[in-house]
């Protein structure tokens, strides 16, 4: 195997070569070593994005749950409202009917008077018929 050499190469040393490797690789590691650390600071940074973001989903959360505690009280009291008024219009009818049996006991009370009376006027009528007639 051979192989054609450079004149750069031809020129340096095998301990220049290794320095020049060395270096290299010192200049590979602080190139890591920084892009380590820019990864650690923008990792950091995305976790404090995801930290605030879960500060303000939790803040929407709890906005939401005492959203739904309202709604709830505001839907019971509703119904409490919607029951008392279905009461009180049943307490309403129910008297509004015993008026009206009322007043048809009090009417069939009064046909049943007016009925006597016609009946006993037939009655003297018909007796004084009778008597002019001298049927009796």
């Amino acid at each position: 195997m051979s192989t054609k050499l450079s004149k750069t190469e031809a020129q340096m040393s095998i301990e220049e070569r290794l320095t020049a490797i060395e270096t290299t690789q010192v200049h590979i590691e602080r190139v890591m070593m920084d892009f380590k650390q820019d990864m650690n600071r923008s990792l950091d940074k995305i976790e404090q994005k995801f930290v605030s973001f879960d500060q303000r989903f939790t803040a929407v959360d709890e906005k939401f749950n005492s959203l739904e505690k309202k709604l709830d009280e505001k839907i019971i009291t509703l119904e409490k409202k919607q029951d008392d008024r279905i009461n009180s219009l049943e307490k309403k009818m129910e008297n509004r009917f015993d008026s009206m049996e009322k007043r048809f006991d009090t009417l069939e009370n009064r046909v049943w008077n007016n009925f006597v009376w016609m009946m006993s006027g037939f009655a003297g009528l018909a007796g004084l018929i009778a008597h002019a007639q001298h049927w009796i």
